[in-house]
């Protein structure tokens, strides 16, 4: 997969609208780029927060699979509107760090590692499922 950025969807509307909004304000303007080819992908879950969680992406030359477990305590994540300089966003989140992840391309595991980091004042991972995103703007 090379060190390119690769967008899956399977909205990909969605994801354009996106892209010209919330990524365009910094948010992750690496894939802001309306360029960037957006590949059409079926996308599904499995599990719970109890044991682990399993997001799968399948396109016609993919299968991907990101899998999180051994959880540390759930973060709600808040930024009003107006938090960040020069961004009318806000973000409300509820994380779920995890102390230990994987992802799977064509079968094939991936390489990395998870690490723990501070999150708005409680111990996070690298590794976090984002539930319930919202996203607000004035």
């Amino acid at each position: 997969m090379n060190d390119e950025v690769h967008i899956y969807s399977d909205n990909i509307a969605m994801t354009r609208w996106m892209q010209a909004t919330i990524m365009a304000t910094g948010a992750l303007v690496e894939f802001a780029g309306l360029d960037l080819p957006v590949i059409q992908a079926e996308c599904d879950k499995t599990g719970d927060t109890n044991s682990f969680w399993t997001e799968s992406v399948e396109s016609a030359e993919e299968m991907i699979a990101l899998t999180w477990y051994d959880y540390l305590e759930p973060i709600m994540w808040v930024r009003p509107v107006g938090s960040t300089p020069g961004r009318n966003l806000g973000v409300y989140s509820c994380f779920i760090p995890a102390r230990r992840a994987q992802m799977t391309i064509n079968g094939k595991l991936a390489q990395g590692n998870v690490y723990l980091e501070p999150r708005a004042g409680k111990m996070s991972s690298t590794a976090c499922l984002a539930w319930s995103e919202t996203w607000v703007g004035s």
